[in-house]
């Protein structure tokens, strides 16, 4: 599913990035990173879909959603996968806002999160991430590193 979406997949026993079912390995093997990478045609119904997969295969602890097409409205299914998410990148996409920090704070394991300082929607009722709400994402996650791109 992920490949048929652009993406790609990471396993443990290689750092080679994997675009293709045929190039999965024979045998056993496991998924640890998924990455969506400006793939713009990846919405909040795809992400829903990400996260039921995901939930199944818990050794999946890296996504990759940068530059993707995910809103706010998608964002809460993320804490779905809080259990087992470390590293989160939504940097370049509409999914943060003033609105939805404390879903993020959800996330309680995440080691790293990479966000934008400029929100990416097209929604009018789509607020900019503060410095206020920035200290409340570090209080949420004060294990985390938080990355802000420009």
């Amino acid at each position: 599913w992920i490949f048929t979406k652009g993406g790609f997949v990471q396993i443990r026993t290689s750092a080679e990035n994997i675009y293709s079912k045929s190039d999965l390995p024979e045998g056993v093997f496991e998924i640890w990173r998924i990455s969506l990478e400006d793939q713009t045609g990846f919405t909040d119904i795809d992400l829903k879909k990400l996260v039921e997969y995901c939930e199944r295969l818990p050794e999946i602890t890296n996504l990759n959603l940068h530059s993707t097409s995910i809103t706010t409205a998608g964002t809460p299914e993320l804490s779905r996968l809080a259990p087992q998410l470390l590293r989160l990148n939504l940097s370049s996409t509409g999914a943060v806002d003033n609105s939805n920090i404390e879903v993020l704070g959800t996330l309680i394991n995440l080691e790293l999160l990479i966000l934008s300082k400029e929100v990416k929607s097209d929604s009018a009722e789509s607020v900019p991430i503060t410095y206020e709400s920035s200290e409340q994402l570090r209080s949420l996650l004060p294990d985390c590193e938080i990355l802000w791109e420009s």
